[in-house]
């Protein structure tokens, strides 16, 4: 072991790094956080969207992937209202719908 280069890294020192993983309220789907939009409410109870990987923000949040099926109200609906234990208003649905359609995810 004494005449290895130490240029040379082992592949057992190198670490890998953690990453987080987080589950979409309406498929159900357990993907990496940085994929997922978080959805949350403040503390002056107003509902904020963006990505979550940004989204470092206070407030109970919950996430959505991108895929389309699950920005639909009658997918999404129960698991927000129980992660944000909140009734989902229909603003809150509209301001969902606006934020989708305005990103556009594919």
């Amino acid at each position: 072991n004494q005449n290895l280069d130490p240029k040379i890294r082992r592949i057992d020192l190198v670490k890998v790094r953690h990453v987080p993983i987080r589950t979409c309220v309406s498929c159900g789907g357990r993907i990496p956080q940085s994929q997922l939009i978080r959805v949350w409410i403040n503390i002056e109870n107003a509902l904020e969207i963006g990505l979550a990987s940004i989204s470092n923000r206070v407030g109970r949040g919950v996430y959505l992937c991108l895929d389309s099926r699950c920005w639909d109200p009658r997918e999404y609906t129960r698991g927000l209202e129980k992660g944000l234990r909140i009734a989902v208003s229909c603003h809150m649905k509209t301001c969902l719908s606006n934020y989708y359609k305005e990103k556009r995810f594919t």
